[in-house]
């Protein structure tokens, strides 16, 4: 067994969640995910699109582990072990992820909630360095979609929105590890008498 490595960083997920939204496909095009950042001007986003966000992440003491992790196993010739890595449990942490399409068309509309429902279902989880951690649809605001006022029109033109909201359970490892030695070495010394 090699080194466990969970999440070192709240960016790490960002990237793999950001992964996990690609792959939508509109008339034969694949919707880049972006990241919203006050530099994105969503006005001038193409559209379809999907924006997204993470929110404030909090620790979810509901998870807390007392376990220390053991990893980095190391074995003599014998295959004796000899030295392993120690460290406390990484922390759990979770975090909320806010999504939101934007669309021109309500088709495109129908193909991005299918594309939502069919890549999160129940039980979807993203993989960062091996390790899987849960994805889970919290909420979705698709409430008055069908309404004939839904969406927004800007400048002579109508837009749609929908917003998703994802909670992903992660590991955030910010503990040092501590190399322990599982065996003592004994020298024999040998006299002999004269």
């Amino acid at each position: 067994m090699n080194f466990i490595e969970y999440v070192t960083s709240f960016e790490e997920v960002d990237f793999a969640f950001k992964q996990h939204l690609s792959g939508c496909v509109i008339d034969g095009k694949e919707i880049e995910p972006i990241y919203y950042t006050p530099d994105v001007d969503l006005v001038k986003v193409k559209l379809p699109s999907i924006i997204f966000y993470r929110n404030q992440p909090f620790r979810d003491n509901s998870r807390w582990k007392q376990d220390e992790v053991r990893d980095n196993f190391v074995y003599d010739d014998s295959g004796n072990l000899i030295q392993i890595d120690l460290r406390n449990p990484p922390e759990p942490w979770s975090i909320l992820y806010v999504v939101r399409t934007m669309y021109k068309y309500q088709q495109d509309g129908v193909e991005l909630n299918r594309f939502f429902f069919f890549f999160f279902p129940r039980g979807s989880c993203i993989v960062i360095k091996g390790v899987e951690y849960d994805v889970e649809l919290v909420s979705s605001n698709l409430g008055g979609s069908q309404y004939k006022d839904f969406g927004r029109v800007e400048g002579g033109t109508r837009r749609f929105y929908e917003t998703y909201t994802f909670r992903v359970d992660i590991l955030l490892d910010i503990y040092d590890r501590k190399t322990v030695k599982t065996v003592q070495q004994v020298i024999v010394n040998t006299t002999t008498n004269p």
